[in-house]
């Protein structure tokens, strides 16, 4: 008899619970084995026992789908989850895809048929990716990275290995390192198909495994590297289109003399540089190691050259101040987690009064900028703001106000009143510490929210619009070319 497959179903909503209980999943070769009302009862159910796929929901108390899913794939990265989502909700469903879902369901649509559709297909992509792993165990690949976690007591045999993989280091030529940076958590299957690619990819001649994310390459032409990296991002993005930017993918060509397999290894220690220098030039996709340059430490020198500079930039804010940070980032050249907190520590010194919760959400914004270009624009997003943020507190109160709630339909007279103060003195404040009107302000904020929801290209222009506060489609089509001299249609062709 073939396998049954487990199934656990996790929702808030009992009826959505008995709905998909009354199914003849054991028909099809599935058995509704455990339910949960909500993700922390869900992990107590699951280590119980432990199906192979999870039908859950997304918004649910306690702890919500996406936050289930991390949890889950800690514990077992081959587990397969289908969601479970209403129309407003598919943003969130887009998140959980990335995070490894196999698909989603708009509970709208749930019947037999659909559910049968969406567990076969969570089926399929689990024995496909069981029978990869079944193959990578048998990989002899694999061994080189026991030498390379600890002292390497036997250069002979490490010798022997690599000649078995028909493995050629050059002695007078570059030798070639490929580096995979994961932006997810998990990343097993991406790995996986990374090294099906390196075995099949007619431009390796051979490879080797160092360590998680680390490979060593032999490149049958060395002169087309990057074309190698655009051909393996094109087959990880064919496979899971969800990831996106989620995997980046580099080649080092390292001039240092090796002469042996065992200098070979040991250079992948340099990983930490290599992957600091490509936080500066996301864009890049090849690095010789030889012009990689020592990073430096934020010293007392460096913080007040950073400082003073602050200071010295215009008082508004976005693309100048974007464009600001990536230029002194990489002339300062500081480690990227250096540089991050140098940017933090200055936003508390100059602004004391911040309250705690924002200042560790920027804090973590700045913590998970995964290159230069990202924290650039945290900075001119998050931390610029707060920097050249208005001295009353009043004024400081209602800008976080319109941050905050610029979705909303929001007024000078609303925003006074909850101040406790008349709108007209409100509209003289606002005027005399911004130099902008309120509703110009307001305005600005909505088309720069506005702007980076079309960039993301997850919504329509009418919920685009909805979402920052400006229902009506004409007028919102119409501020919006008054701010960036194009449409909302035209903007978001040019993004693609």
């Amino acid at each position: 008899m073939s396998k049954q497959w487990k199934v656990m179903v996790v929702d808030d909503e009992l009826p959505i619970r008995e709905e998909i209980r009354e199914m003849k999943l054991w028909d099809y070769g599935y058995e509704l084995a455990g339910e949960a009302v909500n993700g922390k009862e869900a992990l107590a159910v699951f280590r119980k026992i432990k199906p192979d796929i999870v039908i859950t929901d997304i918004t649910m108390p306690v702890m919500d789908g996406l936050e289930l899913i991390e949890n889950l794939e800690k514990e077992n990265p081959l587990t397969k989850f289908i969601i479970l989502t209403c129309h407003q909700d598919f943003e969130f469903a887009r998140k959980a895809i990335e995070h490894n879902a196999v698909d989603y369901l708009l509970k709208a649509d749930i019947c037999e048929a659909e559910i049968i559709r969406v567990l076969d297909k969570a089926r399929k992509a689990a024995e496909k990716e069981q029978q990869l792993i079944k193959k990578l165990r048998d990989e002899n690949r694999i061994k080189i990275s026991g030498y390379s976690i600890g002292e390497i007591e036997n250069p002979g045999a490490l010798e022997n290995d690599f000649r078995k993989l028909g493995f050629q280091i050059n002695p007078d030529e570059n030798n070639y390192y490929l580096v995979m940076e994961n932006r997810l958590g998990s990343w097993i299957f991406v790995e996986l198909m990374v090294r099906e690619y390196l075995k099949e990819s007619e431009e390796i001649k051979s490879w080797i495994l160092l360590d998680d994310g680390i490979y060593g390459i032999v490149l049958i032409n060395p002169y087309n590297a990057s074309g190698v990296i655009d051909k393996l991002v094109e087959n990880i993005q064919g496979a899971f289109p969800f990831v996106n930017d989620s995997f980046r993918f580099f080649i080092v060509a390292c001039s240092k003399r090796m002469l042996n397999a065992k200098q070979y290894v040991r250079e992948k220690e340099e990983a930490v540089k290599w992957k600091a220098e490509a936080f500066y030039y996301p864009a890049q996709t090849v690095f010789h190691d030889s012009g990689i340059r020592q990073f430096n430490t934020a010293d007392e020198a460096v913080k007040q050259e950073f400082n003073k500079a602050l200071t010295e930039i215009v008082s508004d804010f976005g693309e100048a101040e974007k464009n600001w940070l990536i230029t002194w980032g990489k002339t300062a050249h500081l480690w990227p987690w250096e540089l991050k907190k140098l940017i933090f520590s200055s936003l508390e010194s100059n602004n004391p009064g911040i309250p705690a919760a924002l200042k560790e959400a920027i804090k973590g914004k700045l913590e998970s900028a995964e290159d230069m270009e990202c924290l650039a624009k945290v900075f001119a997003r998050d931390c610029w703001p707060e920097l050249v943020m208005s001295g009353r507190n009043e004024i400081r109160k209602a800008i976080r106000m319109i941050k905050n709630d610029f979705g909303k339909n929001l007024s000078q007279t609303e925003v006074a009143e909850q101040l406790g103060i008349s709108s007209q003195y409100f509209g003289k404040l606002f005027w005399e510490e911004t130099k902008e009107r309120f509703n110009d302000y307001l305005n600005r904020i909505r088309m720069e929210q506005a702007a980076r929801l079309l960039e993301d290209g997850g919504l329509k222009i009418y919920e685009v619009a909805e979402k920052v506060g400006i229902p009506n489609y004409r007028y919102f089509t119409l501020k919006f070319h008054e701010w960036y001299g194009i449409s909302p249609k035209d903007f978001q062709k040019k993004r693609k």
